[in-house]
């Protein structure tokens, strides 16, 4: 019986490493390329926009399918700053997103009537889930 258990747990951990397992809420740089953000979208009701970030990520074996994920399921606006937030209206004060890298530099609305200048490093709070992009249990398509 100590055989048969001790078996199956080395098949396991092999099974890991042979699936190449990727991070599943960080880290997403160490296997993810060409990733972008686009905005604005709609969502499936025509209602607020939002941006999302698009990409290639490593899935199972070498299959890299393109994947995409909302960024207010991952960031929030707090006084003029990006901020890791679970599902908060990030669009609705924020403009002129870019990526260069993983860190994603905005403008948003300090709630004074002004746009600040500001940056988040994404790789610290999303990640690749078997060639999804995924933060906070969300996950992209």
């Amino acid at each position: 019986m100590q055989f048969f258990t001790n078996r199956v747990a080395l098949l396991l951990a092999l099974s890991g490493a042979v699936l190449g397992a990727t991070p599943t809420s960080s880290g997403y740089a160490d296997s993810c390329h060409n990733v972008d953000v686009y905005a604005p979208n709609t969502d499936t009701n025509g209602n607020k926009p939002y941006y999302e970030l698009y990409g290639s990520c490593k899935g199972y074996g070498a299959f890299e399918p393109p994947t995409n994920l909302r960024l207010d399921y991952c960031l929030g606006n707090s006084k003029g700053r990006l901020t890791a937030q679970k599902g908060k209206t990030l669009e609705a004060g924020c403009r002129n997103f870019t990526l260069p890298g993983t860190v994603l530099f905005a403008n948003c609305d300090n709630g004074k009537g002004n746009f600040t200048a500001t940056s988040f490093d994404l790789n610290t709070i999303v990640g690749n889930q078997q060639g999804v992009l995924t933060c906070y249990g969300k996950t992209g398509a």
